[in-house]
């Protein structure tokens, strides 16, 4: 049997005193339920850019015209037997020029934390989070 191959997109958010944006996944989401991770969906548009700045609107609340891309990542290949999927990760990093902007979550999300980068492993993340925010730091 092949496992699927998904794309999928990720938003690091961070604030003006650059603090990250961590989202605790809701145990009614498929993937990852209790996991934290950044803003993330799947990829629905042709262009995984267009979906991280709808990811961001729809997961937080924020209004995406105060927000700026500061870098776009090196997509990377996440293989996750334990859910018999690839996942295609296309990773960007953006900024929100308010200290610790409120967030209104969706569904999909029961917590939030805006956490200092360089703790980003003492989270129980989603599989390979912290590639992904590695490779929109260069």
């Amino acid at each position: 049997m092949t496992r699927s191959r998904t794309n999928v997109v990720t938003a690091f958010l961070l604030d003006a005193r650059d603090r990250l944006l961590l989202l605790k996944r809701s145990e009614n989401v498929r993937t990852y339920p209790g996991a934290w991770a950044a803003v993330s969906g799947y990829q629905e548009t042709v262009d995984p850019l267009l979906q991280a700045e709808r990811e961001l609107r729809q997961e937080t609340g924020l209004d995406t015209a105060e927000i700026e891309l500061v870098r776009k990542g090196t997509p990377l290949a996440v293989d996750d037997p334990e859910k018999d999927n690839y996942w295609r990760v296309h990773p960007f990093r953006f900024r929100h020029p308010q200290p610790h902007p409120s967030v209104a979550l969706n569904e999909e999300h029961v917590q939030y934390e805006w956490i200092d980068p360089e703790r980003l492993a003492e989270y129980e993340t989603v599989p390979e989070l912290q590639p992904a925010w590695e490779s929109t730091s260069s």
